[in-house]
């Protein structure tokens, strides 16, 4: 199961449980799937990934309320054009 982490986070014990008795589930669950399409080379930039690696050094709490909307303001940006 491949499912965007920030969303998923509140099932993820349920979905946990569920492949402990499944031993033929996987989970992926990327940062979330801004981040995705940004690890995923299709985005230039020499500065990205840097920032996947260590967006903590990027970002300002302030002006972002998750991970999540940091990385869809770089791909925002990134692909605005």
């Amino acid at each position: 199961m491949i499912a965007d982490g920030a969303a998923i986070g509140p099932e993820m014990d349920r979905l946990y449980k569920y492949t402990l008795k499944k031993k033929n589930i996987h989970l992926y669950f990327p940062e979330s799937f801004e981040w995705l399409i940004l690890s995923s080379g299709l985005i230039q930039g020499k500065d990205i990934q840097s920032i996947l690696e260590n967006p903590e050094n990027y970002l300002d709490s302030r002006e972002y309320f998750s991970w999540e909307r940091f990385f869809t303001s770089v791909l925002t940006e990134r692909t605005k054009d």
